[in-house]
């Protein structure tokens, strides 16, 4: 399905559809990071969002799909010398659409988680690890607005 040389690109995440792989790409010369889709069909790529340095997206564990797989919620953070996973900098949430909208920083401070996310499947709940030399699991209520049904 997929074979690149497994350099360069960071945990893949499939849809909730079982269509696409989200995964960040790094790209070590073009000095950029970018979200990612590789279809599960063909292993076409498309970006759908790109940084570049010393801005990142966080790339293990810490995307997650919408429920229906609109968007994406990703992690961006800056490195910084002696801190090149971007770990100690100020770190952002995005949420990310998978059709070409554009994307939204989500105004919740999450400076001090420290791990991956996971949205619930009712898209409501957001799990998440924080704390500095233990790890706790939190759960964050409310995260997504809920939707209204168009007329």
């Amino acid at each position: 399905l997929f074979e690149r040389g497994g350099r360069g690109y960071g945990s893949f995440e499939l849809s909730p559809d079982g269509h696409y792989f989200a995964t960040i790409k790094e790209d070590s010369d073009a000095k950029t990071s970018s979200v990612v889709l590789l279809a599960v069909a063909d292993g076409q790529e498309r970006e759908l969002l790109s940084v570049n340095s010393p801005e990142h997206y966080r790339a293990f564990g810490y995307m997650s799909w919408t429920p229906g797989g609109e968007a994406l919620i990703v992690i961006k953070s800056r490195q910084s010398e002696g801190d090149p996973y971007g770990e100690r900098g100020p770190k952002e949430l995005w949420l990310v659409s998978t059709s070409g909208g554009e994307a939204r920083k989500l105004d919740i401070d999450i400076d001090d988680w420290s791990g991956r996310i996971r949205l619930h499947p009712n898209g409501t709940q957001i799990a998440f690890f924080t704390g500095k030399q233990s790890r706790e699991l939190w759960v964050l209520d409310s995260l997504l607005p809920t939707q209204t049904a168009s007329k």
